[in-house]
C-alpha cells in the first residue's frame, strides 16, 4: 500500500489524529527527493487538543517532497506505559510558496 500523497503550495499544513483512548503521538518530517534523508522535524509542531485528539502543524522549508511519519501509542496505564498501535506516513509535495519557512522553537532548551 502506498503512502497518501498531498500537494500544497501554501508552505504549511495541519494534520490531526483522533482516537477512542488516551494516546501519545510522535512525528518526524523527512526530506525525500532533493534532500534525501534530511531530518526536518524542527518544522513540526505537535499540539494536544485533548487526550484523544492531537494535531501537527507542519511548515515546509523549501520546494520538494517530504514524508511525515507519525507513530501512535496508546496509554496502557496511568503510569504511562505505552504500546505502539499505529504507524502512519504521508508524502507531501511542495511546488511553490514556501521559501524561507521558519522552524518552530525546540521543545526542550538545548544545553551548551
Amino acid at each position: 500500500m502506498e503512502d497518501p500523497y498531498h500537494v500544497t503550495s501554501s508552505g504549511e499544513l495541519s494534520v490531526s489524529f483522533a482516537a477512542s483512548k488516551r494516546v501519545r503521538l510522535t512525528a518526524q518530517l523527512i526530506g525525500v527527493v532533493e534532500s534525501a534523508g534530511e531530518d526536518c522535524s524542527q518544522y513540526v509542531l505537535q499540539q494536544a487538543e485533548s487526550e484523544q485528539l492531537v494535531s501537527f502543524v507542519v511548515r515546509l522549508p523549501k520546494i520538494g517532497t517530504y514524508k511525515l511519519e507519525a507513530r501512535l501509542f496508546t496509554v496502557l496505564h496511568k503510569h504511562l506505559l505505552y504500546s505502539m498501535k499505529c504507524y502512519s506516513s504521508i508524502q507531501i509535495g511542495v511546488a511553490t510558496g514556501c521559501a524561507g519557512a521558519s522552524c518552530f522553537p525546540p521543545k526542550y532548551p538545548r544545553l551548551l
